[in-house]
């Protein structure tokens, strides 16, 4: 016994399921925004400390330029 699988029919560009389903995605998320924000300053502010460190630290080290 052969099982076949069909796709649901195609939307079309202008139907109104279409278009329901387009501005779903397109509705922002401000709360994940601002995570966003929030993890790419964390991630500035820890290599602008890695940075600082290692200029500090780097002849206790013994690592020349």
């Amino acid at each position: 016994m052969s099982a076949t699988v069909s796709d649901p029919p195609a939307l079309k560009l202008n139907s109104p399921e279409f278009l329901r389903r387009v501005n779903e995605l397109r509705r922002t998320d401000n709360w994940t925004n601002w995570l966003y924000v929030i993890r790419e300053y964390l991630y500035l502010g820890g290599v602008v400390a890695l940075t600082i460190l290692f200029y500090t630290c780097r002849a206790d080290w013994g690592l020349p330029w």
